[in-house]
């Protein structure tokens, strides 16, 4: 049945094999050369996964202890340097602008030599200077006082590579009580809150439309870390890692509640070793950098009154003061946020613009005029949400004593870690001990006409948290 020659079937046969075995040779190699290039794409993809998540480190102004700033962040093209405050209690961009437009007082006399113009920038996307009218005006209401903005839309970036086009609320007029924030040099407010997905609320902060500054950088974790000492710096870092590559062993995780903001389940208040405050697990704080006070309880008001009786306007024996705790739910049971007294007390030097005095004057008989006397950061706040109770804003006092890290994307997350006591902020991987060091340290000295005042933000929190 065989019809070939027994030479052609032995040739044939071995023929036959070496295709074959040219064939699997052919296909390893391709299968190899594609493996090559497929791993490559995949180191590309992630060298660009890694630019685009790249860990900037910002270094923080100190301004009389009331105001952190930095250069980092720029705006347009060719680009224009914001000196920008970072604020984890708002969610856009607010430039001071420039230009001088709408109904309330202009403020050219005043406006930093470095302020925002959209009419230097090729890429600005908004309202021109003659088509604006007072109904396209947004109020912005800070402790200084009262500015409006327009939307707009242009490039920012941070570092190497952290950019996006974004909306952002371009400061053109103010009232004439306006003062504070411009007298600083300061021409921009960064909000970096924690903005939902998809959330009832989020028509109200017309986020369909303009992205928060954190979601459109895609800025997943930020660390904000402020020196304990006064007048020292402090940073802020973009994309830290420090949580997950275990450089920061002596932090501890807390829970965050709410929708909108970042906030903190408070189960109780203590001054010393006295309980003050939220004895029944009814209370949600706001981590707020924006923020010069805390916004406490009545209760937690009247207890340090009563403390701060026999203290000296200079503020010399404040470290006989107990401190003020306040207990933190988190996974694995709760912490004690420590705020010692020289955290929370403060040496007022100077004077208050009215709706700062409106805020303060709780401490004083009557208005002294220029204001030299040694008085605690603090400010009642007794309004409650539905859902979250008695709301609080915690702000720049807890942070001088916490490196505080956020993590945006879901599951929610927050991390502090007791900052060193002589304020390298930064210094992590050490063990640091969660125990209160022994108060006395140096005494702040603050110019009250810079405090920033949460009392807008208490309210947005009410309906927003």
């Amino acid at each position: 049945s065989d019809w070939r020659p027994r030479s052609c079937n032995q040739f044939c046969g071995r023929l036959t094999m070496r295709a074959v075995l040219f064939t699997l040779a052919f296909a390893v190699v391709t299968a190899i050369t594609m493996k090559v290039d497929f791993m490559g794409r995949i180191e590309l993809a992630e060298h660009i996964a890694g630019l685009s998540h790249e860990r900037v480190e910002v270094e923080l102004q100190n301004h009389h202890d009331l105001i952190f700033s930095a250069n980092a962040l720029s705006i347009g093209s060719p680009q224009q340097t914001l000196h920008s405050i970072f604020d984890t209690g708002s969610f856009q961009p607010v430039v001071f602008s420039a230009r001088c437009l709408g109904f309330a007082a202009c403020y050219e006399d005043s406006v930093p030599p470095d302020a925002y113009d959209p009419s230097n920038s090729t890429t600005y996307e908004g309202t021109r200077s003659g088509d604006v009218h007072d109904a396209d005006l947004v109020e912005l209401t800070y402790g200084q006082g009262t500015v409006y903005a327009i939307y707009g839309r242009d490039n920012f970036v941070v570092g190497r590579s952290l950019q996006a086009r974004l909306s952002f609320l371009e400061v053109v007029s103010k009232q004439s009580s306006f003062e504070g924030l411009d007298s600083e040099g300061l021409t921009a407010v960064v909000g970096i809150g924690k903005t939902p997905a998809k959330s009832n609320v989020v028509e109200q902060l017309d986020l369909n439309q303009h992205r928060s500054f954190l979601e459109a950088l895609d800025i997943g974790r930020f660390t904000v870390c402020i020196g304990r000492q006064p007048l020292s710096p402090g940073k802020l870092v973009l994309n830290d890692n420090a949580i997950d590559l275990g450089e920061a062993e002596a932090a501890f995780p807390v829970d965050v509640v709410g929708h909108v903001h970042w906030g903190l389940r408070i189960q109780g208040i203590t001054l010393g070793d006295e309980s003050v405050a939220c004895f029944d697990d009814t209370c949600t704080a706001i981590a707020d950098t924006g923020t010069s006070l805390l916004a406490v309880p009545s209760e937690v008001i009247q207890a340090v009154m009563k403390a701060i009786i026999d203290v000296n306007d200079d503020c010399s024996n404040i470290h006989l003061l107990p401190s003020l705790a306040f207990k933190v739910a988190g996974p694995a049971g709760s912490h004690d946020l420590v705020i010692p007294p020289d955290g929370y007390m403060a040496l007022l030097d100077g004077y208050a613009a009215p709706d700062v005095w409106d805020v303060i004057k709780i401490w004083f008989g009557e208005d002294p005029g220029k204001i030299s006397h040694c008085v605690p950061l603090l400010m009642p706040q007794d309004e409650s949400n539905p859902e979250f109770g008695q709301v609080m804003i915690l702000g720049l006092p807890l942070f001088r004593q916490y490196i505080a890290t956020f993590k945006r994307s879901l599951p929610h997350e927050m991390h502090f870690e007791k900052s060193p006591a002589d304020g390298d902020c930064m210094r992590r991987n050490r063990g640091t001990s969660l125990v209160e060091e022994e108060a006395g340290g140096s005494v702040m000295r603050v110019d009250p006409s810079l405090l920033r005042i949460p009392q807008q933000r208490v309210h947005r929190a009410l309906s927003l948290l």
